[in-house]
Formats: structure tokens, C-alpha cells, sequence
């Protein structure tokens, strides 16, 4: 599809199959129904095969979208009219066509990476509602996804991609389409501290130093068993955007014996989020404390 920047709108979304004949059989006027899904027979190779995408692409067009119709738990996809499949050939079909879908962009940090000192790329979401209200509103087959955007100079190239599984109706859904080359992050661990489970910190004792006569066999010395381990992080943002404020989402992910702290909100069992604005060409940070239960 294509992607505006500006208004965070797809202005044209097409999803095609691509249809290819290798059954050693010309089909004339054929009718064509194409299922979608985990259809395992356990067979390949030779006979007629498709594969959906959803990209701006050389494909035959056709007044009518596609009907969709369920068997089963599985869907299928009914060309309008008839084709003519020839041996041999592969035919590219518009089955639906969607124009002005709203969509959110979201850049995020990974919940892993970025902890290595070096600078790397936030990533890139775009959330959209499959719906009639959004100019969409058909299930949609699984299959590859290409974005592309017009440059300065009106030439559309295609600057991200993405997989997505078959999509109810009225479903919305994220498709992660790459990384942002002018928006960085690091994530750095800048204290680890254990407490006892009196909320007392346990400081390691210093090691001995042997200029000062240590005897050979010391007494041993009881320990007190730490009950947690508070970690904080520092996620820096760096936007070299010259001229656009962004807003950057820290994702973290939170095994079952963790927590964490404000300012992360913990979204689900398993994850927390924060939020960064960063001004242009300029740089911010967050910080933040995981706690780990050790009892």
C-alpha cells in the first residue's frame, strides 16, 4: 500500500493473489475460488497455486472486489466472472481495494536490545482497524504486506515491509513494517542494587586484603539472603529528525517473578510501557527500575 507520512493515512491499499498455473492444463472462462489458511494436505508440487499480497503492483484489474465466503473455519475468495488460466502462466488479480485508511504510527524500543553501548534503530508500527468505516471492512487473506511512500520528488519507493496472518472483519491489528534510520536509542544498566526482606540493602562485604594478615581458616561469617534485586535502566532517545518532535514508546519485558515502577505502566502479564517525547534534532531519557521477587 501507499503510505502518507504527513497524516498517517494509507491513500491506496490493494491486496492481490498471484496465480499461477503449472498444471500442464489451459483452463478457458475458469472459475476461481481461493481458500486461505492452515490447509495441510500434505502434497506439492505441480497444479494451481496463489499466493495474496497487499502492494501497489501490475495486476489485471476488476470492477468487483472479490466475495468472501466461510467453509468451515477457513475462508475463500471468489473472483468475480471468469479467467483464463494458461499453462504455464502466472496472473496477478486484484481481489479488494481500499482507499484513505486511517492508520496510527507508532516508533517504539524493542523490548530487547539497545543494551550493547551502541546506537540502534527504533522500530516502526502501524495500527489499523479493519472496517467498513475505516474503507476496509473485508477479511483479508494472509500474506506478505509492502509499504511505499512518494519522495520529495513525487517517486514512490517502497521503504518498509511486513507479514500479516488472515484478518477477520472489523479486526484491528499491528504490522511492524521496520526501523526509523533518524531515530535511535540505547539501554543502559545503571545500578543493580539487593535488599533483605526487611527492605535493608545488602551491600557485598570487601574482600580481604592480605597486607594486613588475614588468618588462613576465618571464621565463617552468616550471610543475609537478598529477598529481591531492584535493576534501573536508562533508555536514551536520540532524534535527529531536524525539524519534527516525535514521541517514542519504551516497550520492557517482565518475566513472572518481575515488577516494575513508575514511570512504566505494566500493560500486561508479561509487559510494561513508557513514554518518551523527544524534541527535534535533540536527545531525552527514561529511566526505570525492574524488581525481581528472589524468594
Amino acid at each position: 500500500f501507499v503510505f502518507d507520512d504527513s497524516n498517517s493515512r494509507v491513500e491506496n491499499w490493494k491486496t492481490t493473489v498471484s496465480i499461477v498455473n503449472n498444471s500442464g492444463v489451459t483452463f478457458s472462462n475458469a472459475t476461481v475460488r481461493l481458500i486461505s489458511g492452515a490447509v495441510l494436505d500434505g502434497e506439492g508440487g505441480a497444479g494451481l497455486k496463489f499466493r495474496s499480497a497487499a502492494a501497489p503492483a501490475m495486476a489485471d484489474m476488476q470492477s468487483e472486489s472479490a466475495s468472501v465466503e466461510s467453509v468451515g473455519d477457513q475462508k475463500t475468495y471468489n473472483l468475480p466472472g471468469t479467467v483464463e488460466l494458461v499453462n504455464g502462466q502466472s496472473r496477478q488479480v486484484v481481489l479488494f481495494e481500499g482507499r484513505d485508511i486511517d492508520v496510527v504510527r507508532t516508533y517504539f524500543v524493542p523490548q530487547f536490545g539497545g543494551d550493547n553501548g551502541k546506537q540502534e534503530n527504533v522500530s516502526v508500527r502501524l495500527t489499523v482497524k479493519n472496517a467498513e468505516s475505516n474503507n476496509m471492512g473485508s477479511e483479508r487473506p494472509a500474506g506478505p504486506v509492502k509499504i511505499y511512500q512518494y519522495n520529495a520528488a513525487g517517486v514512490q519507493l517502497q521503504t518498509g515491509s511486513a507479514h500479516i496472518s488472515d484478518k477477520a472483519k472489523n479486526e484491528k491489528f499491528d504490522m511492524v513494517i521496520g526501523t526509523a534510520s533518524d531515530i535511535k536509542y540505547t539501554r543502559t544498566l545503571i545500578s543493580s542494587k539487593r535488599f533483605d526482606a526487611q527492605g535493608n540493602e545488602l551491600v557485598a562485604a570487601p574482600r580481604p586484603n592480605p597486607t594486613k594478615g588475614v588468618r588462613a581458616n576465618p571464621a565463617p561469617v552468616a550471610v543475609e539472603e537478598p529477598a529481591r534485586q531492584d535493576d534501573t535502566y536508562e533508555v536514551k532517545v536520540f532524534n535527529y529528525k531536524e525539524t519534527r518532535k516525535v514521541t517514542v514508546k519504551v516497550e520492557v519485558y517482565l518475566p513472572n517473578d518481575q515488577t516494575v515502577e513508575k514511570p512504566l505502566v505494566q500493560k500486561n502479564a508479561r509487559q510494561a510501557e513508557g513514554v518518551i517525547t523527544v524534541n527535534a534534532a535533540s536527545n531525552a531519557t527514561l529511566e526505570y527500575t525492574i524488581t525481581t521477587n528472589l524468594k
